[in-house]
């Protein structure tokens, strides 16, 4: 038996032959130690050959130089995933999809390494040669733009370039291109002006398994895309859009696109009827839809059987109310079937004789195609009544609607009020993405709870209203704390929590508008009654999450809290400023929360982008103690205190006694922490090491009377 050789227990060898995937082990050297039948037949080797061998010698994913870096992140962090080349027996290279996951036998660690073909993968996707089913993928039968990727990184690991993998029909369709063109070239071959923040975004689809829905405009096709993006497998995403330039540029050209469709109206075909009552004939000649011909019909129902099931009623009392001569003529708008497919028709009928007793003899009548206009219509509409984001109704919706007077069977009709909390700090603090997720997420949460005839509106930046006929009362304050419950457990940087009031009406003899004024003045009593316990506990919980995601543990925040007072007494500082300290010490580099964590944790020296990326987190962080009251106080400092004694500092470049004492302060205590405590990009200094860095600095980027009373201190 080899050096390094272990024996695998035999239940766990069972397991691992009865995996069909190739799988095998790796130690804490690089050796092969065992493989499982599939992984020999799939790279060609016998047994005692492949324990022979180690890892990077089959897989370009490991090299020799960095095994020991690669070992100990994937033990760190638990398991990975990625793209890599695999090497057979016979010399020939295959991609593959590659887990590497931590694995403890007794007292050894190991690695546990599956491997996957890529084109296994896009089978799996509806896109490859072994797809189960060639007639049908997931590709092929899209009507949007569907396209698989492979992201591209540079030495440093940074997304800079993305490769075609497969695209459907729509895709080709939409961007000109033929598939042939496309598969296999990268991005900026095809379109060179692609912007890189597209292919970043992109990158943290597939580096941070995100799955995102955005807008964008390409420059190189002058078109509008919205698109979806994730990450099916590792190094890997798709993405599915689709052209929305009309959309885009109906708002701007509204009064333009008025004319067109004015025009478009103007000039339609026309089908002309002349209706034999009495012979039960309708003669018709025209062409609509597109060219279809209306043939002459010897039967008037046979005509009209074409209308669409939930017109017939509507057009039949029309019909009738001509026949019978109580009216001299109608216009009306119907569904009529045109095949498979069903069309928006306008008729006009006018009576041109009549029989003796006064019945119709003969009818003309037009029919006009207008399908486009309608839609065209109903999506104005939908526009002028709708939120775009959260698809609930809007404002002038809201408006309109409490100005009516419901059924009387609706009634008693409840109104519940929400305002959303947290909404501007997730826009300054992490981004305007950020907060519409909680918007949408909240809109969300209003739909699973409440069903038709209910009606949502968001009526303001962050305020929702609920409108509920039938209301049952006692079951409300239940509903609103699952609501509250529902947001608060939503997935964001923050904890998110609402404030609410309900406000109802008995009869259509009051006016929703009461219950509008009713439950606004109970959701802002309630909001009143909250808000600071709110703004506390959230204080309270990003401080937490600063923990949880920098360097900076709890036992750094207290150190410098302490240090904090005793500066304060040295300097025999006000109350006033003793309290900024103390906020200071746990808030200071609350910004970072925002701040991505692989530049947080680098561990090599940070690009010129990257240390910009790393400097807004004193501006962000300015940004969202604005917004909580209990750090409100302390919002200057945050801001200012990476700024430098000589004014070589961050973000405005000030220097001296202009930059606040407090910030002054916690600057040098900072400092000192961190170089006396061990970081990820280097090891600890001694305390008298760190005094000599301070001592060199001052004057520079410490106020020098401060640093020699801090030192005097220690």
């Amino acid at each position: 038996m080899r050096a390094n050789q272990i024996i695998i227990p035999e239940k766990l060898e069972q397991v691992f032959q009865q995996v069909k995937d190739p799988l095998f082990l790796v130690n804490e050297t690089g050796r092969c130690i065992y493989g499982n039948e599939t992984v020999l037949d799939f790279l060609g080797y016998t047994k005692s050959e492949f324990e022979d061998l180690s890892v990077w010698e089959i897989s370009a994913m490991f090299q020799k130089e960095d095994w020991r870096g690669r070992w100990k992140r994937i033990h760190e962090i638990g398991s990975g995933e990625m793209s890599a080349v695999h090497r057979k027996k016979n010399g020939e290279l295959v991609d593959v999809v590659v887990t590497a996951t931590a694995l403890q036998e007794g007292e050894q660690q190991l690695l546990y390494i599956l491997a996957r073909e890529v084109s296994e993968l896009k089978a799996v996707l509806g896109c490859g040669e072994n797809t189960v089913n060639p007639n049908y993928n997931v590709f092929k039968h899209l009507d949007e733009g569907v396209a698989l990727h492979q992201i591209i990184l540079n030495e440093k690991g940074c997304p800079v370039d993305y490769r075609f993998l497969e695209v459907n029909q729509a895709f080709c369709t939409l961007l000109g291109f033929d598939r042939e063109e496309v598969i296999g070239k990268r991005i900026k071959e095809l379109l060179p002006e692609t912007p890189d923040t597209l292919i970043q975004k992109y990158g943290e689809v597939v580096l941070k398994k995100k799955a995102l829905n955005f807008h964008h405009y390409g420059q190189d096709l002058d078109k509008h895309w919205k698109i979806h993006a994730y990450s099916p497998a590792a190094m890997q995403f798709i993405t599915i859009f689709s052209e929305i330039t009309d959309l885009i540029h109906k708002q701007r050209e509204l009064e333009l696109e008025r004319e067109r469709l004015q025009m478009a109206i103007d000039t339609a075909d026309l089908a002309f009827l002349d209706i034999e009552v009495v012979k039960n004939c309708v003669h018709a000649q025209g062409r609509i839809f597109d060219g279809y011909t209306i043939d002459t019909v010897t039967d008037l129902d046979l005509f009209f059987s074409r209308v669409h099931p939930s017109d017939q009623l509507y057009i039949k009392e029309h019909r009738m109310e001509l026949l019978e001569g109580k009216r001299p003529s109608f216009t009306i708008e119907f569904r009529f079937k045109h095949g498979k497919k069903t069309k928006w028709i306008e008729l006009s009928l006018k009576a041109v004789a009549y029989q003796p007793d006064g019945r119709v003899k003969r009818m003309i009548g037009v029919i006009k195609d207008i399908d486009e206009k309608k839609r065209e219509r109903q999506r104005f509409e939908f526009l002028a009544n709708h939120d775009i984001l959260t698809d609930t109704y809007n404002r002038n919706a809201f408006e309109r609607y409490i100005r009516r007077m419901l059924p009387a069977e609706q009634y008693p009709v409840g109104m519940l009020l929400f305002d959303v909390d947290g909404l501007k700090l997730l826009n300054d603090g992490f981004g305007h993405g950020e907060g519409d997720l909680l918007l949408t997420g909240f809109a969300a949460t209003l739909k699973a709870e409440f069903e038709s005839p209910t009606r949502i509106f968001r009526i303001g930046g962050d305020e929702f209203a609920v409108i509920i006929p039938k209301v049952k009362k006692d079951e409300i304050p239940l509903r609103q704390q699952q609501i509250r419950e529902m947001v608060e457990a939503l997935d964001l940087p923050i904890r998110a929590s609402i404030s609410s009031g309900f406000g109802c009406i008995n009869s259509n003899e009051e006016l929703l508008e009461d219950a509008f004024r009713e439950a606004e003045d109970r959701m802002y009593r309630n909001k009143l009654w909250e808000k600071r316990k709110e703004r506390s506990s959230m204080s309270e919980t990003l401080i937490k999450s600063l923990q949880s995601r920098t360097h900076e543990d709890y036992e750094h925040f207290t150190r410098i809290e302490e240090m904090a007072m005793k500066m304060a007494e040295a300097l025999s500082l006000d109350d006033h400023a003793k309290m900024v300290l103390r906020k200071l010490a746990y808030a200071h580099d609350i910004g970072k929360l925002a701040t991505p964590h692989e530049i947080l944790y680098k561990s090599d020296d940070l690009s010129t982008e990257e240390w910009e990326v790393m400097r807004k987190h004193s501006e962000v962080g300015y940004r969202i103690a604005l917004g909580l009251n209990d750090l409100a106080l302390a919002a200057s400092d945050i801001l200012l205190h990476h700024e430098h004694w000589d004014g070589s500092g961050y973000p405005h470049g000030i220097k001296g006694e202009d930059i606040p004492i407090t910030a002054r302060v916690i600057g040098i205590l900072d400092a000192y922490d961190a170089m006396t405590h061990d970081r990820s990009y280097r090891k600890r200094l001694s305390q008298e090491e760190a005094k000599t860095t301070l001592v060199r600095e001052a004057g520079t980027k410490f106020d020098p009377e401060l640093v020699e009373i801090f030192i005097k201190l220690l």
